[in-house]
């Protein structure tokens, strides 16, 4: 009689342990959901940052090959050297001289 008692307390705490693993492991999956929210939220912010950089170095040179354009310059930033060469070549085949 006393071996059944000791395995049905046995068997009681086996059941506390597994309910207790089994709350863990509920408790982890949150844990882990939100830690990959977290990872995949600062992946996007990565990605905006980057974006944002690239466009105000845009606007940055934008506005210094405007500057130059005003001083009635012809910036390479804005017409570089091959593309003007092209368009010029462009036009003067459109419009011959004359």
């Amino acid at each position: 009689m006393r071996t059944t008692n000791l395995t049905a307390t046995a068997v009681i705490k086996l059941q506390k342990e597994v309910n207790s693993l089994g709350s863990w492991m509920t408790n982890a999956q949150g844990d882990f959901r939100t830690l990959y929210a977290r990872l995949m939220a600062e992946a996007y912010f990565d990605r905006f940052s980057n974006e944002v950089s690239a466009l105000s170095q845009f606007t940055t040179d934008l506005e210094i090959g405007l500057a130059t354009l005003a001083a009635g310059k012809l910036p390479p930033q804005l017409f570089p050297p091959k593309v003007l060469g092209k368009v010029l070549t462009n036009v003067l085949s459109e419009h011959p001289t004359g």
